[in-house]
């Protein structure tokens, strides 16, 4: 949960960085900008286009930074549960390695259950910082992208997610026709 939290803080600060630069180019950088009203109340007192641009840049700064920091804590995080994970699974497989009798050992090979217990619990891991760090983090990402985006300025968003169909669609062919290709290769004895 506290993985998830992190992930999701860290996302939402990357959406911020954008509306931050957009009112910097709107707002400080534009000249025809000054005598206009501030879309924020609490930066109405800030005239001095200078200020201004020290303060969105510094905003931008603090942002990048605790961005960094809280993707470095979930990667800690991720780091910590993935390998309590697999410690778990393999005190577990190993108890249970113990419990079987010596007619099994007989007909298994020593080295195909030491390696079982070694690296498969290993994939679980990598599968964890993965899941956090890969898969979710990048799903979470486009669909806020999405979001940001669309209320930045709809008709841009809306060209810019049209060939989203067609990288899903690719990718199902891709995993339904080609992926199992490879794995029956990766899979063959050398």
């Amino acid at each position: 949960a506290l993985m998830m939290f992190v992930l999701i803080l860290g996302v939402t600060l990357d959406m911020i960085t954008p509306r931050l630069i957009q009112y910097l180019i709107d707002h400080v950088l534009d000249p025809k900008a000054a005598g206009q009203p501030q879309p924020f109340a609490f930066l109405e007192s800030y005239t001095d286009p200078l200020h201004l641009l020290l303060l969105v840049v510094g905003a931008v700064a603090i942002v990048q930074g605790t961005r960094a920091m809280l993707y470095v804590i979930n990667g800690r995080i991720a780091s910590r549960v993935g390998t309590s994970i697999s410690f778990d699974i393999r005190t577990r497989l190993v108890a249970h390695l113990e419990q079987l009798s010596l007619s099994y050992y007989d007909k298994q090979s020593v080295g195909s259950l030491v390696g079982r217990v070694a690296y498969d619990t290993e994939s679980v891991q990598g599968f964890m910082g993965q899941l956090t760090a890969g898969f979710l983090m990048q799903i979470l990402m486009v669909i806020l992208a999405g979001i940001a985006m669309y209320s930045l300025e709809p008709q841009l968003a809306f060209w810019a997610l049209v060939p989203a169909p067609f990288v899903v669609l690719s990718t199902f062919v891709f995993y339904r026709y080609v992926y199992p290709h490879y794995q029956r290769f990766w899979d063959r004895p050398s």
